[in-house]
């Protein structure tokens, strides 16, 4: 990741923007995957449905950051489960790109974010993508692809929790896969749910190592955002 004056460039994805953008419409309800910004869509409950009845569903918090071309992204979708993939075009035809216009943000916080990336990874960390996606609210997604970190994330929204949220994305990185853990499931109390909560506290305990280690100054503000997202101590 380079930083550049003023801060790193984020990026603007038609393929998460539109995919994170239909997820905030659908209701979830107990699920730490929810994205749900109080708006319902006609095709909200359709899609709630097919979410719900379909294990392969959570495939869909991904895809739009797996996959930067939209033919990619289109081919994916192409390949999902008939009974979730037509409620999701469905929807996705009505899930406009946000914003399309607009510049991509300058994530102001970069230079700290390196700092951290540091730390978590004992050395120099992989290459990161940071895309902007106003949907995502308060919430972030990571993922591996091909050696590479991709994070989407409000980068409009408040610079202290943007900022912890991606740190704590990029521990996940790390935790990961070093918890033993079966099916997991992101809804409150399923049988998968205990290897989810695993996973977070991983995370969120090796965070609070790497904030001591490199950036005490901000522990207070590690503090806050546990509190505010709920994460275990």
């Amino acid at each position: 990741m380079s930083v550049e004056p003023g801060g790193l460039l984020g990026q603007r994805w038609e393929t998460a923007d539109r995919m994170y953008g239909m997820l905030s419409h659908v209701p979830l309800g107990r699920d730490a995957a929810s994205l749900f910004c109080g708006e319902l869509r006609p095709w909200s409950e359709r899609l709630l449905a097919a979410y719900r009845s379909t294990p392969s569903s959570a495939a869909l918090q991904f895809i739009g950051l797996r996959h930067a071309e939209v033919s990619a992204w289109r081919a994916a979708l192409a390949v999902l489960p008939p009974a979730l993939r037509e409620p999701v075009l469905e929807a996705l035809d009505d899930t406009p790109w946000r914003d399309a216009a607009l510049p991509a943000p300058r994530y102001a916080e970069a230079a700290l974010l390196a700092k951290l990336r540091e730390g978590i990874y004992g050395g120099p960390p992989p290459p990161l993508v940071l895309v902007h996606v106003g949907a995502l609210g308060r919430h972030a997604r990571g993922l591996t692809v091909e050696g590479g970190r991709r994070v989407a994330a409000n980068l409009l929204g408040d610079p202290e929790h943007t900022l912890l949220q991606v740190f704590h994305e990029e521990c996940h990185a790390v935790t990961d896969s070093a918890v033993r853990t079966g099916a997991r499931s992101t809804v409150l109390g399923t049988p998968g749910f205990a290897a989810h909560a695993a996973l977070e506290s991983s995370a969120v305990r090796y965070g609070a190592v790497v904030i001591d280690d490199v950036a005490p100054e901000l522990r207070a503000a590690y503090a806050r955002w546990r509190g505010a997202v709920g994460a275990a101590e």
